[in-house]
């Protein structure tokens, strides 16, 4: 989870279309004073296919993590509380905007696997069970427990009305829906499928899902509350990938793709040997994907916050920061 090192300059903008150089100082508002900001979906997908066509990033908050803490995970029920797993200990802890450190949230809550939030809800795994932590609780509390001998839960994702959980077996991955009350207790299982491979999963829009397969193809899904499968891409599908430039694939995996706007999904592969990152962008609603950028910068981002925020992390200069940017789509007249 710790891709992202420090940035010399506060403001960026990540070219997503092709252009002479990753990263570019913006102006002092997060713009070029030439450009223009993308204030529509209809003008949005009207330019996307340009190269001058960017998604801009901004620094938005740095938040500081306790003195020998390393996030393994990070994940944040707003841009106020935000909360990390420690590498060494798997437990939660607060992450805040000066250095202090806040309680883990449960005496013994150590273990913990997997940390996941979207749309204001938190969960946790350890081990075959399940845990919500929600924004006036400081512990976890107990939501879901599946038998041990299923395998272990490596990802969760709330829509409206389902609970889809991610458990990892030799023969793949199994996606288990659970319908939930008003009061969000889960009961039976009520949707069921295998996939290939490990998958993380993410919220997204109109009561659904993404699920983002982390090695190649790299294939990234969307899931309705209903099972079926209404968006399939593979990263490796589109011809402005060459093969060449991902090697033998070993050591290069996917992070959890993340909703922008207008259905467009940012997908972020990664060379953990080096700095090289493939920004890959779909239109769901138009079933393509519009967008594969080679860049180098150790640059990650793990969720979607409201108002157009993302939740990232920054290990530069040996310092262990989670950082959370503004962003937003400008084009160049």
């Amino acid at each position: 989870m710790n891709t992202l090192q420090h940035f010399s300059h506060l403001l960026v903008a990540l070219l997503v279309g092709c252009g002479s150089s990753d990263f570019r100082v913006a102006g002092n508002d997060g713009r070029d004073p030439n450009s223009s900001v993308v204030k529509t979906c209809e003008l949005l997908r009207e330019r996307i296919d340009l190269e001058s066509t960017e998604l801009i990033l901004k620094e938005y908050s740095r938040l500081a993590v306790p003195g020998g803490a390393v996030p393994l995970a990070i994940a944040a029920l707003d841009e106020q509380d935000v909360w990390a797993l420690d590498q060494k200990t798997r437990r939660l802890f607060h992450a805040t905007g000066v250095k202090r450190e806040r309680s883990p949230v449960a005496p013994g809550d150590s273990g913990i696997s997997m940390v996941m939030a979207g749309d204001g809800r938190m969960l946790a795994a350890r081990g075959s069970s399940l845990f919500r932590l929600t924004a006036d609780s400081s512990s976890l509390s107990p939501l879901l427990e599946l038998d041990p001998s299923d395998g272990l839960i490596t990802g969760a994702a709330e829509d409206l009305s389902r609970l889809w959980v991610a458990v990892q077996q030799d023969s793949g991955t199994t996606l288990t829906a659970f319908a939930q009350s008003s009061t969000m207790d889960t009961t039976d299982a009520i949707q069921k499928m295998t996939l290939s491979g490990a998958y993380r999963l993410h919220p997204f829009e109109r009561n659904q899902i993404l699920a983002t397969q982390t090695t190649a193809p790299f294939e990234l899904l969307v899931i309705t509350s209903s099972g079926t499968i209404a968006y399939r891409k593979s990263a490796l599908s589109d011809s402005r990938f060459r093969l060449a430039q991902l090697g033998n694939r070993r050591g290069i995996v996917s992070l959890s793709a993340i909703p922008l706007s207008c259905s467009f999904v940012l997908q972020l592969l990664v060379d953990l040997r080096g700095d090289t990152r493939w920004f890959v962008i779909h239109d769901v609603e138009r079933s393509r994907i519009s967008r594969v950028r080679r860049v180098s910068a150790s640059v990650g981002f793990t969720q979607a916050l409201p108002r157009d925020k993302l939740l990232g992390f920054d290990d530069g200069a040996g310092r262990g920061e989670i950082v959370i940017y503004e962003w937003y789509w400008s084009f160049t007249e």
